[in-house]
């Protein structure tokens, strides 16, 4: 993938190869999906859980959703789901993620991800 942007991966600064690490990780979601017979599908993080539950799980899967359901999704989604030590709520920090990017993670993922993410 740096070869496709004309770089090497000695020549890559550490916010690029990151960047070109998560292309490489697209890329292979990207694959998956167009294999998958409308199977895969991408979902965008941002407000996922009500994504899942008013697009993806009704329309995708075919499954109703009732009020039930949709307490219980939601519960679900109030636990961080990568702690490593107790149950522990999940908090949104895509703001706090957004302010602590720099200009050289910006460019690169704009160098190495911006076509994935169109196509995602």
């Amino acid at each position: 993938l740096a070869m496709d942007h004309d770089a090497s991966l000695d020549e890559l600064s550490y916010e690029e190869f990151c960047a070109a690490h998560l292309a490489t990780l697209c890329e292979s979601a990207l694959k998956g999906i167009k294999k998958s017979n409308g199977k895969g599908a991408a979902v965008e993080y941002d407000g996922l859980v009500e994504k899942l539950i008013q697009a993806v799980i009704p329309h995708h899967f075919g499954l109703d959703v009732d009020d039930a359901a949709r307490e219980r999704i939601r519960n679900v989604a109030k636990t961080y789901s990568k702690s490593k030590l107790e149950n522990r709520d999940w908090v949104e920090d895509s703001k706090t993620k957004d302010v602590g990017s720099t200009p050289k993670i910006r460019n690169a993922s704009k160098r190495f991800l911006d076509e994935f993410y169109e196509e995602l």
